[in-house]
Formats: C-alpha cells, structure tokens, sequence
C-alpha cells in the first residue's frame, strides 16, 4: 500500500509539474515577425525589463545625485526643462509629475511643475521647471510617476534640484 501512495504521489506530482507556467521572458515567434520580403525582423514583443523611468535635467550638471539650478535675482523667474525616460517606443505614456515646493503668485498658490506630460515616439517625456527667488536655498524634489497598462507595471523616480542664486555683486560687477 506505501508503495502504491509514492507512485501515486510521484505521478501527480510530475502531471502537476508539467501543467506549470514558465516565468521569464517570452521569446518571439521568429517565423510570424519578419516583413513580407523576409530581410528585417520585427520585434513588436515588449519585455518589462525594457521599459523603466528615469528623470533627468539634461541642462544642469548632476553632481551626487543633486542638480544645482542658478536664479537670476534681477529675474522673477527661472525656468529648466526636465525629461523622463521611460524605453516605451510603443505607445505614448501619460506622466504625472509633483514637487515638494509651491510658489505663491498674487495670493495663488502654483506648483513648480505642470501635473502631467506624454511621452513621444522615443518614449521621452518633457515637462520645465519654474522657480522664483522664494525658493533660493532650498531643495526641491521632483517626482515623475506612470503605469505600463500593458505590462500592468508602475513606476516612480525622483530627483533633486537645489536652488542657489546669482548675486547682486555678480551681476553689477563694475569689472566684469
């Protein structure tokens, strides 16, 4: 009888065994993805591994993981231009951006960043930056989010931007 509850087990475990999903990447049919005159293959598979967020400041310099943007004093405002990058070719993402800091304008409260931006044909996102002298010496986060429908995957990243300023000795520099 323990003899025939092994071979039992053992057979359903090996019928079980076979039933399963393998995890990992899908590999393109490569007979189905070439075009009609079989010289160029297309890949219209889309791995999560190859569609990720990272958010940048393509004009400032990213020293330790912070960017240091310069307001002009003489100026209300500042503005730079950040980019997401996502590795989405396929379809255009919607991004949703927010900060840590606001400015007052006329009594209103404003963000410093736009809430949402897409992405374009070379899954890049643009969204810009507005400062004003009220947040000299501060450091600003920026969070950049978007969710993958058809991975069913979500992402977030964010960066820092410390506002530093020009002097006024620098700019009324009688030698400069």
């Amino acid at each position: 009888m323990r003899t025939l509850n092994i071979i039992t087990t053992a057979t359903l475990l090996f019928a079980i065994g076979c039933e399963s999903t393998m995890v990992g990447p899908e590999y393109p049919d490569y007979d189905d993805d070439y075009n009609d005159d079989d010289t160029t293959y297309v890949d219209d598979t889309l791995n999560v591994l190859d569609i990720y967020l990272e958010i940048e400041v393509p004009s400032l310099d990213n020293i330790d993981g912070y960017y240091t943007i310069v307001h002009n004093i003489e100026n209300y405002q500042t503005s730079t231009t950040l980019r997401a990058l996502t590795g989405s070719y396929d379809e255009s993402q919607k991004l949703e951006w927010a900060t840590d800091e606001q400015i007052i304008v006329n009594g209103t409260v404003i963000d410093i960043v736009d809430s949402t931006s897409y992405t374009d044909e070379f899954g890049e996102g643009f969204i810009v930056l507005n400062i004003d002298g009220s947040l000299i010496g501060d450091t600003v986060t920026v969070y950049c989010t978007y969710s993958d429908d058809l991975q069913d995957v979500n992402f977030i990243d964010s960066l820092k931007v410390i506002i530093d300023a020009i002097p006024n000795a620098i700019l009324h520099d009688p030698n400069g």
